[in-house]
């Protein structure tokens, strides 16, 4: 009980190992019924730390307290050792809430909030908040302040019946979770991490109920989950389950400071569950990404601590998405070269690497776990192109015989650089003869720079639910984009919602009440009417929002959709093709590469063309039937075509597109009297 609660402290968040092997170890052994004195504690504690355990405690790598989000409300959750526990615990959250009703499911369900009710229940005791950090660096000996509030510490994790009945846990559903003292012996033989008391992480004792393992909440209930599916042989049913959760939590996803809305659709191969996606991101660069799904197999032996037994079984698959994109992207004009991202989608073991050695010049191939790709995809100013420049600056370091280690990914080396201001080399603390000509030098990578950035990611974003007005929890993101601290500072969240599923509400949070509104998105009719407006005040002869079929009178097999603003003067002959765009006015770095990704003139990642690229087809299709246009604006004279983008107010597309302006030309609506 009193390394429970230990467990519970941020300062010994990196002795996480430690006090999960001293629980189990107490459990398993103690047999008397004297309470050992406070110095004990402090001895065993100290004592592990040149034992095995001691040396497997490395600097913690995410943040202390994690939460998930519900149909329920927010529950807080200890991320423990596990690699992105709350990440995982959240997509299987997800999973059992779209479980069918019944009474079995319903059973299911229950147990895991009953758990999860548990775990915030001892956090609000520990007065622990969401997304908190904890102690980097593990210690070597209990502090004398902490030893002091054991007392305190033990009574965290204790509960009443009558405290369990008051936040509505049932003793029925967190029976699901209670270890059985009978099995205590067994302990002796089980691996830490996939111990019975890592399964079931409470336990009776005198009519209370003990959180001996609350580190233990995340992997504890995707076990029960993953096990109550096997038991009714619906394994492959949790699989594509799991493979749908993914695939809507990447269509709510930036990927890699992208779009919204890719296309991930995972397909059932003889080998696992894989989808595919890709893009250009920059002239002659192409990004692809392969996700994969954990399949499970072996887990009922194993566990979290095991890993994909078979994966050549893979490769041959991933092989084949990978040449897929390899080709497509090698036939294009202008190709420099790719990158492939192969995305783990699991509920949280290791991942094995399963390649194939195949030779694909100007290509890279490298791994990214789904949680990782998340947080990158989420970092402020993240550009399609950012890990491009990191991975080229890689790439020039190891030409000048620098060797970067980097344990720990992608992220790792992401976050490394951000601290150093862009750079992969600490370069003021390098001495002067750190690169010779006779021999290779290298740059240990700090290996848990991924904390910062997680937490950066976590807190800036500060994703959780919130009830609205009718009583229903809704996912909200914090609305950060702002230049000043103090306007990133105010509570305002908008809604988690995809935006072309219609409007998004908005909500301000006060100690008294949160103020919810919609969100309304400027139409872009009413700003086509007044450029229309305008130009006949400046002798123009003006139509807005003209259907092509109207127009060219006659239809086409795709669809070209309106023009906004069509306007002509008889005289000069000159009839314009006008896209009206009221935008926002970006002011990020990454805010204004999204909104420049909107009009390079090519197709988008799920194959639609973007803004420009529609509006210069409507100017092909236009240009092409020129009698019928005449026909429209009763001109007999021969028309010229000429192709405009008019913004409300100055936007970097005005700058951005002058290479473009044999195709179009750019204007704002006070400039309209220029045209």
């Amino acid at each position: 009980m009193t390394f429970g609660g230990l467990l519970t402290v941020a300062d010994l968040q990196s002795n996480c190992i430690r006090l999960e092997v001293l629980t189990h170890l107490a459990l398993a052994c103690g047999n008397g019924s004297r309470k050992p004195f406070n110095r004990l504690f402090g001895k065993v504690f100290t004592a592990l730390e040149q034992s095995v355990c001691g040396r497997l405690e490395d600097p913690a790598e995410d943040v202390f307290v994690t939460s998930v989000s519900t149909p329920r409300g927010n529950f807080r959750v200890l991320e423990g050792t596990w690699e992105s526990a709350g990440f995982f615990l959240q997509r299987m959250v997800n999973v059992v809430e779209g479980m069918p009703s019944g009474r079995n499911f319903d059973d299911v369900r229950e147990s895991v909030y009953s758990l999860l009710g548990l775990s915030d229940l001892l956090c609000e005791r520990a007065e622990l908040t969401r997304y908190q950090l904890g102690n980097p660096i593990p210690e070597e000996s209990l502090p004398k302040k902490i030893t002091k509030t054991l007392r305190y510490l033990r009574q965290i994790v204790r509960f009443s019946r009558a405290e369990l009945d008051d936040v509505g846990i049932s003793i029925d559903h967190i029976s699901k979770f209670v270890f059985d003292p009978d099995e205590r012996q067994q302990l002796y033989n089980d691996n830490i991490g996939h111990s019975s008391l890592e399964r079931h992480p409470v336990i009776w004792c005198n009519e209370e109920l003990l959180f001996l393992l609350p580190t233990a909440t995340s992997v504890a209930i995707r076990r029960f989950v993953i096990e109550f599916m096997d038991a009714a042989g619906l394994r492959e049913t949790f699989l594509v389950a799991l493979a749908r959760e993914y695939t809507d939590l990447f269509s709510l996803t930036p990927l890699l400071g992208g779009r919204f809305g890719a296309p991930v659709e995972f397909k059932r191969t003889e080998n696992g569950l894989l989808a595919g996606t890709g893009m250009k991101v920059d002239r002659g660069r192409y990004r692809n990404f392969v996700f994969f799904v954990d399949t499970l197999e072996e887990f009922e032996r194993t566990g979290f601590l095991g890993s994909n037994p078979d994966p050549l079984m893979l490769a041959d698959d991933v092989d084949h998405w990978i040449d897929h994109a390899y080709e497509a992207a090698r036939n294009e004009d202008q190709f420099l070269n790719g990158l492939t991202l192969l995305v783990g989608c699991g509920v949280g073991r290791g991942v094995v690497n399963y390649l194939n050695n195949k030779d694909r010049p100007c290509w890279r191939i490298d791994f990214l776990s789904a949680p990782d790709l998340l947080t990158l995809s989420w970092t402020p100013d993240f550009e399609p192109i950012s890990l491009w420049r990191i991975l080229d600056a890689r790439e020039r370091i190891g030409s000048l015989g620098v060797e970067l280690f980097n344990i720990n990914g992608l992220l790792n080396m992401v976050a490394w650089s951000r601290s150093l201001g862009g750079h992969l080399v600490p370069h003021g603390q390098l001495p002067d003869d750190f690169v010779s000509e006779s021999g290779s030098s290298f740059v240990m990578i700090e290996q848990n720079s991924l904390r910062n950035l997680r937490h950066e990611v976590a807190v800036a974003g500060d994703l959780h639910v919130e009830q609205d007005v009718r009583g229903c929890w809704t996912g909200v993101r914090k609305e950060d984009h702002s230049l000043f601290e103090e306007d990133r500072q105010r509570p305002f969240y908008v809604s988690e919602r995809r935006p072309d599923e219609g409007s998004l509400l908005g909500v301000y949070l006060t100690d008294q009440r949160s103020w919810w509104c919609d969100i309304e998105v400027a139409d872009s009719k009413e700003f086509s009417t007044m450029v229309a407006d305008r130009l006949k005040e400046l002798g123009w002869q003006a139509e807005s929002e003209i259907a092509i079929t109207k127009l060219l009178a006659q239809g086409f097999e795709r669809d070209y959709g309106d023009v906004d603003v069509l306007a002509w003067i008889p005289m000069t002959g000159r009839v314009l093709i006008i896209e009206c765009k009221d935008v926002q006015y970006r002011k990020t770095y990454g805010e204004i590469s999204e909104q420049l990704s909107d009009f390079r003139g090519e197709l988008r990642e799920d194959g639609k063309p973007d803004y420009l690229l529609r509006h210069l087809n409507r100017v092909d299709i236009v240009s092409s039937h020129l009698s019928l246009v005449a026909k429209y604006v009763k001109m007999k004279d021969a028309l010229k075509v000429e192709s405009y983008l008019v913004f409300r107010n100055p936007v970097p597309m005005q700058f951005a597109l002058k290479k473009m302006s044999e195709q179009v030309s750019v204007s704002t609506f006070d400039q309209l009297g220029e045209i």
